[in-house]
């Protein structure tokens, strides 16, 4: 089974925002390189460019594509891959709201595309994030993690895993 993420209004915008500056600047970048008769001057602005056209197509890695429950496992579809979450030993599922009030990111990314990677906040603990908006997610406790993810229909998600329990 597999459910859409669901995607915040503020992640959308800023998204949009940094693909667009960063987009703009490799073009600028890349021209003005092309303009400038310099040879050591025009590397340092095609590579400029480069960098920044590089990132914006690899912030396509921290995407949230899809969540799929399959074969006892909740698989997330994130950039070009996927992480493979197994059910069993799962203690309890919530839907939870305002998930990052007050977190802290530990090491992720908190804006282009997705909040992902590993938090910690005094509401929830230490936790994964595989999130594309921060109203509310639904929150899975294993015995040694917690990850937190938004799909769009939290309700129906939930009766998937009971269903799946």
């Amino acid at each position: 089974m597999s459910f859409r993420p669901s995607v915040s209004h503020s992640l959308m915008v800023s998204t949009a925002l940094a693909s667009v500056m960063l987009l703009v600047m490799g073009v600028c970048f890349l021209v003005i390189g092309y303009q400038n008769p310099a040879p050591g001057q025009r590397k340092v602005f095609f590579a400029a460019g480069a960098l920044a056209l590089g990132l914006l197509i690899g912030s396509l890695a921290f995407r949230i594509r899809s969540y799929e429950m399959s074969g006892g496992n909740l698989i997330v579809k994130v950039g070009f891959g996927e992480k493979l979450f197994p059910l069993t030993g799962l203690e309890k599922v919530e839907i939870t709201e305002a998930p990052f009030s007050g977190a802290w990111r530990t090491l992720g990314v908190g804006g282009l595309w997705s909040y992902y990677g590993r938090f910690r906040s005094a509401q929830l603990g230490a936790f994964r994030a595989y999130a594309t908006s921060s109203a509310s997610g639904v929150l899975l406790v294993w015995p040694d993690k917690k990850v937190l993810i938004t799909p769009q229909e939290p309700e129906q998600f939930l009766q998937a895993m009971k269903a799946w329990q």
